[in-house]
């Protein structure tokens, strides 16, 4: 193990995050927040003196980056982010429990949009550079802060390539750009690009350019910070609603189908099974849900009805979390399929959490292969997606993925009810699946207009590692705690 390389590249990167902390502390500066300043300046300095002594110590380090520094480097950037991220909550006393500021920050960096903040409100009026960082950290993680590390700092050269790999599996570098650094860069640009895009129509829908900001940061990056305790629900605008709602439906789309359709056309849209699949599953589920709202007679207004459908339906699959209705109220069956949703999540290689759909898509289609194989066990077949076949090892890792996330699920849930035994079963498993796929809100205690302040401080803990498992596909993260990633 090449420790040397590691200290070096996290001193770097501990540089960086003190830089990026410098955007919120000008927006503090900007509203008159002088409290702010101590707030936002030892983070800064905390970061930059480590950032340096580490580069300096560790500068004539080996260069060499394998697979095991790789996975080592992009773990620890992530807890680097949230603890770095952390500390203007705690020094300014909006909030000041070092588990709860860790865990409003991981879920900030990791666009899970679970929070423990009671009165949102109060701190919109009182706490603007700070609220803006909260939701800042979506926009850094939504797209991955190492990714974004990456395209800045091109002298990360191969180990750059193990790096984005890491973050990003789900996201495919083939047909993109032949240095992965290009590809960072062509990534963030779409991503820079659908943020001014939208930023830009909520404004002319009436939002400050503050608020347009801070909602956009929760879209793009499908995180669903909100700086009003209600979410989007307080904007009372059928425009705003439509606006979040297409630009959560774009951030769950694969951003590779972006860089190529720039290229080649829409046809790659058109032609991508995980896409049709994708909005194929929106599509039904919210004609489901209109249906069941107005045959109950929840909404006596069909336009109403459909809007806030369609709106809870993007979010919740594409694991954003903003809200315009309180689901909890809805029927049970719904709020069943709803939680499956979240299971599902957007796409591969897109913002949003979750499973992901091709993963779906290769569960379903290798499940009915068994089937059809235990009818005619001498028929050789190949499993296919959209007209390319599925090599055995990829199935392998989706079907470790699926089976690792199903024991890491149970367990949680087992252990998050022995902290708090008198925790509601809805609450204790949605809390899991809120965090563990980077959803954001849940069932029960941790619903839609509830947060994550009532869990004891070691279920916060655990839901805050469970969001950097779920953000970094499990794998990544968990190996860090193996000893055999340290064996020699």
């Amino acid at each position: 193990m090449n420790y040397g390389r590691v200290a070096h590249i996290l001193g770097t990167f501990c540089v960086f995050i003190s830089l990026m902390l410098v955007v919120p502390l000008l927006v503090a500066y900007f509203h008159g927040e002088t409290d702010a300043y101590r707030a936002f300046g030892i983070p800064i300095v905390i970061g930059l003196v480590l950032g340096l002594f580490l580069r300096r110590v560790f500068k004539n380090a080996s260069r060499n980056l394998y697979r095991r520094e790789g996975l080592l480097i992009v773990t620890g950037c992530w807890l680097v982010a949230a603890i770095l991220g952390a500390v203007p909550f705690a020094v300014s006393g909006m909030i000041p429990n070092l588990e709860d500021s860790f865990f409003e920050s991981m879920s900030g960096f990791t666009t899970t949009g679970s929070t423990i903040l009671r009165d949102i409100d109060a701190h919109r009026l009182s706490d603007r550079g700070l609220m803006f960082w909260r939701s800042m950290t979506h926009w850094l993680g939504g797209m991955g802060i190492v990714v974004l590390f990456v395209a800045v700092l091109p002298a990360l050269g191969v180990g750059g390539r193990l790096l984005y790999q890491f973050e990003a599996p789900g996201v495919e570098t083939d047909d993109l750009k032949p240095r992965i650094r290009e590809t960072a860069v062509a990534l963030w640009k779409i991503y820079l690009l659908m943020t001014v895009a939208e930023a830009s129509l909520l404004m002319v829908a009436g939002l400050d350019l503050y608020d347009a900001v801070v909602h956009t940061f929760g879209t793009v990056a499908t995180g669903g910070f909100s700086t009003y305790g209600n979410s989007i629900k307080d904007f009372d605008s059928a425009a705003v609603e439509i606006i979040i709602t297409v630009f959560m439906f774009l951030a769950g789309v694969n951003f590779t189908l972006y860089f190529r359709a720039r290229r080649d056309g829409l046809r790659h849209f058109l032609k991508d099974p995980e896409f049709k699949t994708y909005v194929g599953i929106l599509l039904v589920m919210i004609v489901i849900t209109v249906v069941m709202l107005l045959s109950r007679g929840d909404y006596d207004n069909g336009g109403r009805a459909t809007l806030d459908a369609a709106f809870t339906v993007v979010a919740v699959g594409t694991t954003t979390g903003y809200v315009t209705a309180d689901f909890e109220t809805w029927p049970t069956a719904l709020r069943i399929m709803l939680v499956m949703l979240m299971f599902v999540g957007g796409s591969a290689g897109s913002t949003a959490g979750g499973m992901k759909v091709f993963r779906i898509m290769l569960v379903v289609k290798y499940v009915g292969h068994e089937f059809r194989r235990f009818i005619r066990p001498h028929r050789v077949r190949t499993t296919l997606v959209g007209g390319h076949e599925v090599s055995d090892e990829v199935m392998r890792n989706v079907l470790a993925f699926f089976a690792v996330s199903i024991l890491l699920f149970a367990g949680s849930t087992v252990a998050l009810s022995v902290m708090d035994p008198d925790i509601e079963m809805e609450t204790a498993t949605t809390s899991v699946v809120a965090t563990l796929w980077n959803i954001g809100p849940g069932l029960g205690a941790v619903g839609p207009t509830d947060n994550f302040a009532g869990l004891p401080g070691p279920g916060k803990i655990l839901l805050t590692f469970l969001m950097l498992f779920g953000r970094l596909e499990v794998f990544t993260a968990m190996v860090i705690f193996m000893p055999a990633l340290y064996q020699d």
